[in-house]
């Protein structure tokens, strides 16, 4: 009789034991979920903020190239190339804007909608280095 009493002790134990792990690991996954998620969209964001610095880039060089002003290019384009970018990388392109003819600043957010909620919005912004002609990114917010 007392053999039965510990071996019932052993199996509610046990039983709790596993609802505690199934319980952490259903609140933890989302939230593990939601910071890949987040990293995804800021990737997709720097490419495409490259992109687009890249867009102003060559049509800088190809300006220049016909002798015309260097703050001749067009955004269409610019757009085309950063939304292809983003795209790729799972997400869409929400916003860009050009600055002083060589600044992109772009807005992303994630085409992934699995996990429910509102999917994360990023930006990043690029800069046309003219001296050297590369494109670098500026920062992520």
């Amino acid at each position: 009789m007392r053999a039965r009493e510990e071996e019932r002790g052993a199996i509610v134990l046990f039983l709790m034991i596993t609802f505690l792990i199934i319980g952490t690991v259903a609140v933890l996954l989302p939230i593990g979920y939601a910071s890949v998620l987040r990293a995804r969209t800021a990737t997709a964001a720097d490419a495409a903020a490259i992109a687009a610095g890249v867009e102003i880039r060559r049509q800088l060089v190809e300006t220049l190239a016909r002798l015309q002003p260097p703050h001749v290019y067009s955004e269409e384009l610019v757009a085309a190339a950063a939304g292809a970018y983003a795209l790729r990388n799972g997400a869409v392109l929400t916003d860009i804007s050009v600055h002083d003819d060589r600044e992109a600043r772009v807005r992303v957010h994630s085409t992934d909608t699995r996990m429910g909620g509102v999917p994360p919005d990023v930006r990043a912004r690029s800069r046309v280095d003219l001296a050297r002609l590369r494109v670098r990114l500026i920062d992520l917010e």
